[in-house]
């Protein structure tokens, strides 16, 4: 087993951590208000709590009810930090039961609050016990997680997606758990033989190990997504295709008006065009992007040019205008 870097689980499963990536919300982009770089500003609008089963609210999607049977043991853990980053990975994925079995303090003054950010309540409704037998009362079928090769005496170890396919149907109606262990050695043997069902994370490394808090990432996603079956496809909002004819013909003309000589002709060039855009299903706003772009185009052949030498001649006198903002100023 390799030495583990403070934070790092090599009883978890053999890979690298992976960099946490901040998640930017729809309501980024726009007017928002933006960063130093000129990158949007993260902001957190997420759903609160709801007080019924422990299960989070959100009135875009629904969620299953079996995830309010769903508990998230860790053993030992000893970083503050993957407490509370594993209580915002199970926020993110709609879990809400977290259990800790002889924590170290995870405190207000420590890093788990920061961590947890939008996920405080789970931290502060965590159950706290001192013995792996108090955090596994109540439960029917736990998984645990472990990187170990089958050797003497142990069952099978299954795939992490295979492992959550087996447990789910009994979260339908009874309370199961998923059981980590320590960031530096995982489960012990008599802490795994507590556990009905052994999985694991695969991975192409043996040398290296998911951090404590990303293990839980990864079982809380499959835990929600196989509880959620297929999920629906949004509809894009195809344009029509008469719509779609005149973007052509508009892009058409405003080209010409620039200059550009197509070969073969307006029609061979519009047949070009229909190829082309062929491999992409337009939507209205699509259409109307490119709309304002043959406009744009439009604008510059009539006015545009003169402006652009009126820059370079300052003596030039300059031309009539349409406005700053060439024909968008009319609309």
């Amino acid at each position: 087993m390799a030495e583990a870097a403070d934070g790092v689980d090599p009883g978890i499963a053999r890979a690298p951590c992976p960099l946490e990536v901040p998640r930017w919300h729809s309501c980024c982009l726009g007017g928002s208000p933006r960063l130093s770089d000129g990158l949007p500003r993260m902001t957190e609008q997420d759903p609160p709590l709801s007080q019924a089963k422990g299960v989070f609210t959100d009135e875009a999607r629904p969620l299953p009810a079996n995830l309010a049977n769903v508990h998230v043991v860790l053993v030992q853990p000893q970083v503050p930090g993957n407490i509370g980053a594993a209580a915002r990975a199970m926020r993110a994925m709609g879990l809400s039961n977290l259990v800790l079995v002889d924590p170290c303090d995870y405190g207000p003054k420590t890093e788990a609050p920061a961590r947890a950010r939008v996920a405080q309540e789970i931290l502060d409704n965590a159950r706290v016990v001192e013995t792996l037998d108090a955090g596994l009362e109540g439960l029917t079928l736990v998984l645990g997680t472990t990187a170990k090769r089958r050797g003497q005496g142990m069952r099978s170890i299954v795939p992490l997606r295979e492992g959550i396919a087996e447990l789910l149907p009994v979260s339908q109606t009874q309370p199961v758990g998923l059981l980590f262990g320590r960031e530096q050695w995982g489960l012990d043997k008599s802490e795994l033989g507590r556990c009905q069902l052994w999985a694991s994370i695969p991975s192409p490394h043996r040398s290296l190990s998911l951090n404590l808090s990303h293990a839980v990432m990864v079982a809380c996603y499959e835990v929600y997504t196989q509880s959620c079956g297929e999920f629906e496809t949004i509809p894009l909002e195809a344009a029509p295709l008469n719509e779609v004819e005149r973007m052509y013909d508009h892009l058409n003309s405003a080209l010409i008006e620039v200059g550009f000589a197509p070969r073969g002709g307006k029609e061979a060039f519009t047949q070009s065009l229909r190829r082309a855009f062929s491999r992409a299903q337009l939507e209205t706003r699509d259409v109307e992007v490119f709309h304002r772009i043959a406009q744009q185009m439009e604008w510059f052949a009539r006015k545009g040019w003169q402006r652009v030498r009126a820059s370079a001649d300052p003596g030039m006198p300059p031309a009539e205008d349409q406005g700053p903002e060439g024909p968008q100023g009319q609309q």
